[in-house]
């Protein structure tokens, strides 16, 4: 479509027509569109500036850097003297996704939601935040349900699938959807016998649902990885993109939106102890205690003879303190630890790591993310502690939406259904892994052609570590599957350095 005077992009959906968004940019009230609706970065290309328009949901990552701007960091880092950002990188060991608006080029930030960008003509960005968000009108559990149906009403359409590769967050949006009238197709992945693989199917043949059944294996993982085109390239490891790959598998191009449960977690206190009882006193905690809670969870996953093997200031920037100093510059949030937990479960890893998993579906799954929806984080925001400990909320609106969903199991219980509270056995000794195999053969990480593929990009990242010390986490990944998410973690940065050097040689290619 046409903007002002030049092409207008939406990455993403915007609930609105391109038309109401062509007019809104016309007469100049770029602003207005913020809170347009859905989950998006709008971008309209002009002849003396650009504008980007980020929605205030956090699902859609786009980039900026001093000579361009786009969905995938890759393309705008190419046209960069190649550089590493060593403090992104090691976030992205330690926490699987950087913080703040580092990307892993240090010439190249993250767009903040919720703003309007204009490009300058030297490159730089200037970006207007847009007025704060104001609080919900109403507040309660009541409340909350009413936000998320109001969510799935308008991410759903008229057709639509749901994963339900989320556990509890994928039954929540289902009562949704079966209270809305929807009869949507389910996508689940899982090897037979997988916990979420029977409930998905037990629920089908229950409502008559279709139900589409992905085993996901290596081929899989390793034609999504080498997909040179995908916007998520080198952000994720391997590990880190199994539970979504099934959808581009299964879904097809571009067919109805499919509905995932991901950041359901901001409901449920991710960064809270896994305990009930422990939790409780963590929610006591003021809120100067919140980085101490994040980063005991992550702790440096190099030895310190392994840290000799990497570039010095990536060494720094894995040591504990400045770890910690960096998560303590991005949780400024109010309220308790965990009320500032939860914000950078937020505004970190959702902004980063699920933004990173869901772009690594595009152009294949007309996604959507009914739990970052503005309203629904509004509204869980107000809710007091005790309905974000032991998936109580969750409960809630299963039971309040569409009950029968209760008489279903639920994971690491011992009881058959759901239950509406949370049970005794949460608040002592907290939740257990649910019965059956795994949702993924873990075998495919352990030999084969995944940790081949470490080991051929073993000098990609000479420049960063040593590559005998990948040929030691390749050896030890073989061996005893100790810690993939190192691993792939440093398989997906080769991933992406190699990525940026194609771009960068069509770039020369080209001028």
């Amino acid at each position: 479509m046409k903007g002002p005077d030049g092409p207008v992009r939406i990455h993403g959906h915007c609930r609105l027509d391109e038309d109401a968004i062509r007019a809104a940019l016309r007469e100049g009230r770029a602003e207005r569109l913020v809170d347009a609706g859905g989950a998006f970065v709008i971008v309209a290309r002009g002849a003396a500036e650009d504008v980007i328009v980020s929605s205030r949901s956090v699902a859609v990552a786009y980039h900026h850097g001093r000579a361009a701007h786009g969905r995938r960091l890759a393309d705008v880092a190419a046209t960069l003297p190649f550089a590493w950002n060593h403090r992104a990188v090691a976030d992205f060991l330690v926490f699987a996704h950087p913080l703040g608006d580092d990307t892993f080029h240090p010439g190249v930030r993250l767009v903040p939601p919720g703003s309007v960008s204009i490009t300058r003509g030297d490159g730089g960005l200037e970006c207007r935040p847009a007025p704060p968000e104001p609080g919900p009108a109403e507040q309660g559990a009541d409340a909350a349900a009413r936000a998320l149906v109001d969510a799935v009403r308008g991410d759903a359409g008229a057709e639509c699938g749901l994963s339900m590769s989320g556990g509890l967050d994928s039954r929540v949006l289902l009562a949704a959807l079966l209270r809305l009238g929807h009869r949507p197709t389910l996508f689940v992945s899982g090897v037979p016998g997988s916990f979420d693989r029977e409930v998905a199917s037990a629920i089908a043949r229950r409502y008559d649902l279709p139900l589409v059944v992905t085993r996901v294996e290596a081929r899989t993982l390793l034609d999504g990885s080498l997909d040179g085109d995908a916007a998520g390239i080198g952000l994720l490891p391997l590990t880190g993109r199994a539970g979504l790959e099934h959808l581009r598998v299964a879904a097809g191009d571009h067919g109805p939106p499919i509905l995932l449960g991901v950041g359901g977690e901001y409901a449920r206190g991710y960064y809270a102890a896994g305990r009930g009882l422990s939790a409780l006193r963590q929610a006591a905690l003021p809120g100067r205690h919140a980085t101490e809670i994040v980063t005991r969870r992550y702790p440096v996953p190099l030895t310190p003879r392994e840290l000799e093997m990497v570039h010095p200031a990536l060494r720094d920037a894995l040591h504990p303190e400045a770890v910690r100093d960096r998560v303590a510059s991005t949780s400024r949030a109010s309220g308790s630890a965990l009320d500032r937990s939860d914000e950078f479960f937020l505004t970190q890893y959702a902004r980063h790591k699920i933004s990173a998993e869901l772009a690594s579906l595009d152009g294949h799954v007309r996604w959507r993310a009914p739990f970052l929806d503005p309203g629904w984080v509004r509204a869980v925001r107000a809710l007091p502690r005790r309905w974000k400990l032991g998936s109580r909320l969750h409960r809630y609106c299963v039971a309040r939406l569409w009950p029968s969903l209760l008489d279903f199991p639920e994971a690491g219980a011992s009881a058959g259904t759901l239950a509406r509270r949370p049970p005794p056995a949460y608040w002592l000794t907290g939740t257990r892994h649910p019965p059956g195999p795994h949702y993924l053969d873990q075998r495919m990480f352990r030999s084969g052609p995944l940790v081949d593929l470490v080991r051929e990009h073993r000098d990609s990242l000479e420049d960063l570590v040593q590559p005998e010390l990948i040929d030691a986490l390749a050896a030890e990944q073989a061996a005893e599957g100790r810690r993939p998410h190192l691993t792939f973690g440093l398989l997906a940065l080769g991933l992406y350095r190699r990525r940026v050097r194609q771009l960068a040689g069509d770039h020369r290619a080209v001028s």
